[in-house]
């Protein structure tokens, strides 16, 4: 139904837009209600996702070529393909306008500032009026109209009110934020040229691997889920106190992109990139021997065998509590309460069970 899913790029090349009549046909075909907003399609029009330069490893998600029984899909699917499809039309609209206008007022020596803001032309937006313009705008007011005003107008005060505000502390994390979040590392970056590679290198980690870096991050007990936010262990946070600065930067990774960026384009060789790599480790390694690190592991039942620390792992009947040692030591604990310890017999090969409640 849809081109290659694990990809952020939001760009098309110029040699798809001889694509343009076959994927609009078929998208008809497969859903014929489609076809009012089709006739509204302008298919001469250039947006800027046409643009070859900005590709990456793959293209914009978009509809393929390939007819299909919509009946086949889930509920979720087909809300993610209209939404891929709504976006595709959304190219072929006229650009949105809006006049936005920004008054300046002196109240008793203190300047005091409002923005209004009027549509002009909807076009793409027109797609999309069940879903809110420009949110953060809104909750602002500068979405509103101003009255006519002109440079030098004298105007009344009709009365002024004073709130005592507290200030917030950031939000915690959820799953979908925190994966924006590390889209937008550039967020977190203060160098103008670090922030600069970041977001020309849409962050850490890509499309595909943000998830699982995630999901590594609370098998380790790095993170922890409370309701639906996601907050660090005291393990996490201690091991993160413990490491050189330049290790828990995202300046760093936009330092090694620059570097990659360097070898692609003759500038750096790889041989020198890796020996640099291999200096700098061995200078962290030396480092960290001399420093004193103290690591609070997470609280985890003992292992019924060795009396070891345990760690949870996934298993085909569901989650268990292993030995750290495996395969050295094979106790485990289901997480129904039952102990299970596990021994081979080194001389001929057979193997014991013993279960405790």
């Amino acid at each position: 139904a849809t081109t290659y899913p694990r990809t952020d790029c939001g760009f098309l090349p110029t040699s798809m837009q001889q694509e343009i009549p076959d994927v609009l046909a078929a998208v008809a075909k497969s859903d014929p209600t489609v076809a009012p907003v089709l006739n509204q399609l302008d298919r001469q029009f250039v947006s800027r996702v046409w643009n070859d330069k900005k590709i990456t490893a793959h293209h914009a998600i978009i509809p393929t070529r390939q007819a299909f029984d919509l009946s086949r899909l889930s509920a979720d699917e087909l809300k993610v393909y209209q939404l891929i499809r709504q976006h595709y039309f959304a190219q072929f609209l006229p650009l949105q306008e809006s006049d936005v206008t920004e008054a300046s007022f002196n109240i008793g020596g203190q300047l005091f500032r409002t923005r209004g803001k009027v549509g002009v032309v909807t076009g793409w937006k027109s797609l999309f009026q069940a879903e809110k313009d420009d949110d953060e705008e809104e909750a602002d007011g500068d979405s509103m109209a101003l009255p006519a005003l002109a440079k030098g107008d004298i105007c009344a005060v009709t009365g002024a009110e004073v709130k005592d505000m507290k200030t917030s502390p950031p939000k915690p994390f959820t799953e979908g934020t925190l994966i924006a979040a590390m889209k937008n590392a550039a967020s977190f970056v203060s160098d103008p040229k670090l922030k600069k590679v970041l977001r020309d290198n849409a962050g850490l980690g890509t499309e595909a691997t943000r998830a699982g870096v995630l999901e590594t991050l609370f098998k380790r007990h790095y993170l922890e889920k409370k309701g639906k936010h996601i907050h660090s262990t005291q393990m996490a946070r201690e091991l993160i106190a413990a490491l050189p600065e330049t290790l828990t930067s995202p300046g760093m990774t936009a330092l090694w992109e620059q570097a990659l960026d360097d070898i692609s384009q003759g500038k750096m060789s790889l041989a020198v990139f890796i020996q640099k790599q291999l200096q700098w480790t061995r200078h962290l390694v030396e480092k960290g021997r001399q420093d004193s690190v103290k690591i609070t592991a997470p609280v985890t039942p003992p292992c019924p065998l060795c009396k070891g620390p345990t760690c949870k792992r996934k298993g085909k009947k569901g989650d268990f509590w292993s030995c750290t040692s495996y395969p050295d030591c094979k106790g485990i604990i289901n997480t129904n309460g039952k102990k299970t310890t596990k021994r081979k017999k080194a001389a001929t090969g057979t193997k014991t069970e013993s279960s405790t409640p």
